[in-house]
């Protein structure tokens, strides 16, 4: 089972002579605007398509990650605990959230890693993602649920979320993924993939809050 998620273009509206004539047209709804630019459809899927497959250059992914260890050989070298400022932040419920800040370079190597993941592997945020996703906001995650007509609303939290969210797991979502599923698949990738995302933990294997690959 892979999850396939692909940007959702607005559908163009045919306007008829009756909607003009009737003044119904709310043109704001039709305009070339940027208010969806960041929609997003997920589809789920048992077996992936060739076509689909065809869309991801799975040796050219694998070469890139072969660099970008290469080049990072001094981080995967150091001692962890000298990557990371460590401090406090106040919670707005009370108490205090911890957060690792990588140091440079493993910031700059981090980002970077970031980039590749999200621009040149396409690895797109789900539908119903809201949180940590550029130009979407909880306003919009209101109107999604306004616009459904949902008669509840529950906010939940997940306690220890980044110290619990481990390689392990993150690997194994990401080979539900696509494309990453299909780097995960090729015994190369899989192991290339998994040696660049473990720069993105300490030393005792929990994910840092503060780092730009953790949301």
């Amino acid at each position: 089972m892979v999850y396939v998620t692909a940007m959702q273009y607005r559908k163009p509206h045919q306007l008829t002579w009756e909607d003009v004539i009737a003044d119904k047209i709310i043109f704001n709804e039709y305009a070339n605007d940027n208010s969806n630019s960041t929609a997003t459809i997920t589809r789920k899927y048992e077996q992936l398509t060739d076509e689909i497959k065809s869309k991801v250059d799975v040796k050219g992914m694998v070469h890139w990650l072969k660099l970008f260890n290469a080049r990072n050989k001094n981080l995967f070298e150091a001692d962890r605990s000298t990557l990371f400022h460590s401090f406090k932040i106040p919670k707005s419920s009370g108490g205090f959230r911890p957060i690792d800040e990588p140091l440079e370079p493993l910031m700059s190597a981090l980002r970077e890693l970031s980039v590749f993941l999200s621009q040149d592997c396409r690895l797109l945020y789900h539908t119903a993602a809201f949180a940590y996703v550029p130009g979407r906001c909880i306003v919009d995650n209101n109107k999604k649920h306004a616009k459904n007509k949902s008669n509840r609303y529950l906010k939940t939290d997940f306690t220890g979320f980044f110290p619990h969210t481990n390689l392990d797991f993150v690997m194994k979502m990401l080979g539900m993924v696509f494309p990453t599923s299909e780097l995960c698949a090729d015994s190369e990738g899989y192991q290339e993939l998994r040696k660049a995302l473990s720069l993105n933990y300490k030393a005792n294997g929990e994910m840092p809050q503060g780092s730009p690959l953790s949301p």
